[in-house]
């Protein structure tokens, strides 16, 4: 097998990440037309996934943040992961355009949490405090709001 061809399902993803599979569910993510992209493109950084999905949010209007995992193909690998939704309903990752040569096809998104941007901020303050508000998975494993998330059946894990 071809490492591009390391596609990877739900259940798979959710073991290897600790995650309920119930809950992941498999989006198209785009490119964010190069045009806008560069309306925010000094702001975002590299590694640093939540942030760079406030930021984008909140510069472009976004409808929702996403988190969840993504799988990258090419490698063969799953990470957590944050993105978001714009109001058109499109996914975008403004982080892993910042790495160039983005290419949606080489990579599975999985959503596990998606909120819109108004209650993602009120939650995140919640969570973590008006001074960052970028919820991460280890946040959000251990908050009463969102840990149901990550609960496994471990009679499944082998």
């Amino acid at each position: 097998m071809k490492l591009a061809e390391m596609k990877v399902d739900k259940h798979s993803v959710g073991k290897m990440q600790a995650i309920n599979p119930n809950y992941l569910n498999l989006v198209d993510v785009h490119a964010i037309p190069e045009s806008i992209y560069r309306t925010i493109a000094s702001d975002i950084r590299e590694r640093g996934c939540y942030t760079n999905a406030v930021v984008a949010g909140v510069r472009l209007d976004a409808k929702s943040i996403v988190l969840g995992v993504v799988h990258c193909n090419n490698f063969g690998i799953s990470c957590e992961h944050a993105w978001i939704e714009l109001k058109n309903g499109e996914h975008v990752d403004p982080t892993y355009q910042r790495l160039g040569h983005f290419n949606p096809s080489d990579y599975q998104y999985y959503s596990l949490f998606t909120v819109q941007m108004d209650e993602y901020l009120e939650i995140a303050a919640a969570i973590r405090g008006k001074e960052d508000m970028a919820l991460d998975f280890l946040s959000m494993r251990r908050s009463p709001l969102t840990k149901h998330l990550f609960k496994m059946d471990r009679s499944n894990v082998g």
